[in-house]
Formats: C-alpha cells, structure tokens, sequence
C-alpha cells in the first residue's frame, strides 16, 4: 500500500488551504474542482460536498481521501507516483451507495442510487441526490509537486494555456430534474394524494473512467440497471405538480409516465422516448438534464403531452399514438 507523505499517522490526512496554523505540509499541491455547464463558475450553487477516492497507476483502489474545509480545493500529500482520483459531488448517506472495499480495482467502482418510497424493501426507487463526478490521473514528483496526466475535460480547455500544467478537475452533472404538471380536463377522478412514476430510469452507473461518454463537451458515466421511480403527490386546485430526480436519462432507455391513485392506474402508459423525439429533446448531449412537461387526462381515457416548450402531442391511448 502506498503510503501518504503526511506529519500525523494514517494513511490520508488534509491540510487546509485557508488555515494559516496548518503548516505539517508546507509544499502544497492542490487539486481545484470546478462546474462549468454554461462556460462560468457555478460550483459553490450547486455543489456542497465531495468525496474522492484514489487508485495506483495501476488503477487498484487505495481509499478514501478526506475533503479539507473548502471543497472547491483538495490538498495533494502522497508519495511520489501516479494516481486517478475518481470524485463524487452530493452523495448522501442512505441515497447513494459508494461503498468501496481495498483493493478492488477501478472497473469495479460503481453509484448506485439506494433511496426507496418509503419501505426500503419496495420496488420503487424515491428521488435520489444531486450528483456530479469529475476523474482526473496526475503524478505526484519526488519535489512534492503536481502534473496532470489525464483528465475527463471539455475541449475548450485545450484553449487555456495553463490545460498541461493546471491541477483541475472539471465536475459533470449526472442527474436528471423532470417536474410533470397533470391536469384533467374534467375533473380529477379522486381527492386525495396520487403517485407518479417513471419505469425505466437507471438505477446505477459504472464509474469506471474507460466506460465514460462523451456528451460532446461534458463526460458522464455509464449508465446500468433499470428501475421504477416513484414520488407521492398531493392533489392541489385540481392538478398535481411533481418534481423527479434520478439518475440520467439516456436516448436509447427514455422511461414511461404514469400516474395512480391508490392501486388504480388513471393515466395511460406515456411513452416518453416518442415525446422527446418530436420535440427534439436530446438526452445524450444535454449537460443540464431540467425537463418540464404537462400532461392533460381526457375523460376517455387519453391524453395530451406538452412540453415546456411550443408544441403537443395530442390524443394519447395506451402504446402512444400521434393525433
């Protein structure tokens, strides 16, 4: 096991940037982490915590690294060599699963999303966290000093002078908002608290950095497994106004929109990979996954989906069909 060059006992120690009594490691080399879906910083809005796990060159697992006082920078002490460090931004105890056991390499490393409606041993998932994730390899110098090797990077970092030299990794948005808006167009069959649910979101990813896909300017990983997710809510002035946070959506595995009341299923199946093809909604290549959609309930059984945008699919029977 490689050992961490560190004044205290243990194998991972942090040192704090912003600590002037902090002088056990007084040549720093220091990870920055940063957000940029829109081209401008918005890590301190949307990121609160991060964990890091590191890997030897040759990608075995050697622990966790604990965060110092401001997330947005990481302290380096080990011993000279090569790592990867795979880090995970808003992981919350009892929603995300990120355990991980010595030795095991980094094709291992999976997220999974562990949250359920309420009994833990349901079938459906509840919202999970707001994550993001960011790899980066670099090498630590006999002198204590840091060099990137590789990093899941943007292009337009290739255009910063500083890209060779830079310690910073680039954080990535893997979840997904979806707010869904019903109403009926007569009235709504009961009163009380409705579900509704999404079947088909994955349920977890491979962080394995060689399994990533390019969005096209961003990296997200590997999506696995499929499940049932699941949100109660209550009936206010005659609609019902949901917000979903799962893990991403994909093109190739869009999930299908119901909505229940008790046991009974009042909405037909809405299959949402035919809606985001008419309305051009791209997954795949969409950095900041924020959906919003209507869905109006017919007495006869159908429906019309609309998206936030100009545009409907009208006349929705069970199997989706255009009107």
């Amino acid at each position: 096991m490689i050992a961490l060059l560190l004044c205290i006992p243990g194998l991972f120690a942090s040192c704090e940037l912003d600590d002037a009594r902090d002088l056990c490691c007084p040549d720093k080399a220091a990870m920055r982490y940063t957000y940029l879906p829109f081209g401008y910083e918005l890590f301190p809005t949307y990121i609160f915590n991060l964990s890091h796990y590191l890997y030897d060159n040759g990608g075995n697992y050697l622990g966790m690294v604990p965060p110092g006082s401001d997330p947005q920078y990481q302290i380096l002490t080990l011993e000279p060599g090569e790592y990867t460090m795979v880090t995970v931004g808003n992981p919350s105890l009892g929603v995300t699963d990120l355990r991980h056991q010595e030795r095991d390499h980094i094709s291992a490393f999976t997220l999974t999303s562990i949250a359920r409606l309420e009994d833990p041993m349901q079938e459906f998932f509840s919202n999970t966290d707001e994550l993001f994730w960011g790899i980066s390899s670099f090498a630590i110098s006999e002198d204590g000093t840091a060099k990137m090797l590789r990093r899941l990077t943007r292009q337009s970092w290739l255009d910063d002078p500083l890209y060779e030299t830079a310690m910073i990794t680039e954080m990535y948005n893997i979840h997904c908002h979806f707010r869904i808006r019903v109403e009926w167009a007569n009235m709504p069959p009961a009163i009380g608290e409705y579900q509704m649910e999404l079947d088909g979101v994955s349920t977890s990813y491979s962080l394995h950095p060689e399994r990533a896909a390019d969005g096209g300017g961003f990296m997200v990983p590997e999506g696995m497994g499929r499940g049932k997710h699941r949100i109660r809510v209550p009936l206010k002035s005659q609609e019902l106004n949901g917000a979903f946070v799962t893990l991403r959506l994909k093109n190739g595995s869009l999930p299908t929109l119901r909505i229940f009341f008790g046991e009974n299923q009042v909405s037909p199946d809405i299959n949402l990979a035919k809606a985001f093809r008419s309305w051009g909604w791209n997954p795949d290549i969409t950095h900041v996954q924020k959906y919003s959609i209507l869905l109006r309930l017919n007495s006869d059984g159908s429906a019309d989906l609309y998206p936030s945008i100009d545009g409907i699919i009208e006349d929705w029977t069970d199997g989706g069909s255009f009107g």
